[in-house]
Parts: C-alpha cells; structure tokens; sequence
C-alpha cells in the first residue's frame, strides 16, 4: 500500500469510527491560538479547561453527526489530524487490512453506543473510559451482592473494555480511571 492508499484509508476508518471525537478517550481537544477564533466559528467549544492556561475544544464535538461534518475543512483544528490510535497506526504501517479495521470499529462502536445508553445522567461530564470502569466497578459490587441481572452487562462492559485496550490501545488509559474510580469509591466507604 502506498502513502496514498495508506492516508485514503486512514480517512474511510476515522470517518467510521469517531470515538475520540465522542469523548471515549479525552475531554479535551488542545487549540494554538490561532485556532480559536475560526474553532469558535466552525461550532466548536472553546474552554480555558482543565486548567486557565490551557486552550482546548470540548469532546463530544458538535459537529460530529455519524460522520464528521468537517473532515475536509481548512479551518478544522490541527489536533484532530493528528491523534493516532493504536488502530490507525496498524492500518497505516500495512499490518492490518481496512475491512478487518472496519470489522474492530463497527463492533466496538456498537457496544460504546449499546452501554452508552445505559449510562446514568450523572456520568455526563466523563469520558467513555471513566464512565466504563465506573460502571465495571459499579456491576461487580452488585454482582457480588448477588444481583443475577448483572452479568450479561458486566460481559459486555468487559468486552468494550477488551476492544478499546486490543483495537485502540488505551489499556493505560483504562487502567488508570479504574484506579482513580476504585480510590474515589475507597475514599466515600472510608467516611
């Protein structure tokens, strides 16, 4: 494949996937500050979030819907370029197939979107991963208290967790939000 099979397909995959662009991954996407004004009138949401020096647009985007809706613009931010998932890079670097990449992002899609749902309003503000290990954590407590409901949503939580970690490679990213879940749960029994 040459780099222009490579780009082409690297763009039918992020077109079908979107995930960093539905906040699985981050809450934030980093602007320059040349990009801020034309961010603001594409629709995006400029914050000075996490922190007052930081420049960032919000995830989810806005102009996601099913597709992104400025893909090809010359005012999209840089940024959105530039993230690289373990996936792409494998499709770029020749070590995967595009129908088998899209194979990975349809069946990971289809649970981010099957548990999305099932998601309580207060994880609004969390991403994908924060809100998954947090309901992992949530299923084992009540699987442990002998919920038999539990089980067939606990499988499939692990599965998207599995996907995101073998297809996406945010198991580091995983790992650290179910720490950060199982000390903040420690920190409310503790009380």
């Amino acid at each position: 494949m040459n780099h222009q099979d490579n780009t082409t397909a690297g763009s039918i995959l992020c077109q079908a996937c979107g995930l960093c662009c539905q906040a699985c991954f981050h809450k934030y996407v980093g602007l320059e500050s040349p990009e801020a004004i034309p961010a603001k009138q594409l629709g995006l949401i400029v914050v000075h979030e996490p922190h007052p020096d930081a420049l960032n647009f919000t995830l989810p985007c806005p102009l996601w819907e099913g597709e992104c809706t400025i893909y090809d613009h010359p005012a999209k931010p840089r940024a959105c370029g530039l993230f690289k998932c373990q996936l792409l890079i494998a499709l770029q670097d020749g070590q995967i197939s595009l129908k088998q990449a899209l194979q990975y992002v349809e069946k990971t899609v289809n649970l981010f979107w099957e548990l999305n749902r099932k998601f309580p309003d207060d994880d609004a503000g969390r991403t994908m991963i924060e809100k998954l290990g947090l309901m992992i954590i949530n299923l084992e407590n009540q699987a442990n208290q002998g919920n038999p409901e539990t089980g067939e949503l606990l499988l499939k939580a692990g599965i998207l967790a599995s996907c995101l970690s073998r297809y996406f490679g945010v198991m580091d990213i995983y790992s650290h939000h179910i720490q950060r879940a199982e000390h903040a749960k420690m920190d409310t029994t503790e009380d």
